[in-house]
């Protein structure tokens, strides 16, 4: 929310005469992290009466992928991760790197569970859940950082950190519809503009 409002104070400085302000879509996700499964808090919290060009773009509940998809995402995010890492490598020239990335996150993410139960038997368990889970953030922050660059979103690496932590199945969520929005000539023509 912030960096919209930053860009749109921006636009304005360097274009004082404009009337009308850039398509806020243009650079941006095409599911916002705050999007998808949240969208049925803003259904509940406006009793059914969400605004007519959300109803429109059928942004007023989530869909079915989105919905399956946190909560998949939610238990098993290295599924999603690795069809997130094959799908960044359409050759597959780097099954292998993938492979070992995806084993980390998900020795990673049972190790974080694991020590978060364990703190009460000892509350220094929790330091070491926390570690596990931050290099999980890591892993998936630079992923994110990654696809954003391929598909020239505007963003920061501080904004990719908190989307990849607490909100990790919806980021995951996100890079898939990412993905799947494009079609394969824009895809690899993105990928060979990223190579070179």
């Amino acid at each position: 929310m912030c960096l919209s409002i930053k860009h749109m104070c921006e636009f304005a400085d360097a274009n004082p005469d404009a009337v009308e302000l850039p398509d806020p879509a243009i650079g941006s996700w095409d599911m916002p992290v705050f999007g998808g499964i949240f969208n049925i808090l803003e259904y509940v919290v406006s009793i059914g009466h969400v605004h007519e060009d959300r109803v429109a773009l059928g942004m007023h509940l989530p869909t079915s992928f989105q919905f399956f998809g946190f909560f998949t995402n939610l238990f098993f995010p290295f599924v999603s991760l690795w069809k997130i890492l094959n799908l960044l490598d359409p050759k597959g020239s780097h099954k292998l790197m993938n492979g070992i990335v995806v084993t980390v996150y998900f020795l990673s993410f049972v190790t974080s569970i694991v020590m978060f139960s364990m703190s009460g038997i000892n509350f220094g368990y929790t330091s070491f859940g926390w570690t596990f889970f931050l290099v999980n953030t890591t892993m998936l922050t630079n992923i994110r950082a990654t696809v954003r660059g391929q598909f020239s979103i505007r963003g920061n690496i501080v904004g990719d950190f908190f989307a990849s932590s607490f909100c990790y199945p919806q980021t995951l969520v996100q890079i898939q519809l990412q993905f799947e929005s494009f079609d394969g000539a824009e895809l690899k023509r993105t990928t060979k503009a990223v190579e070179a």
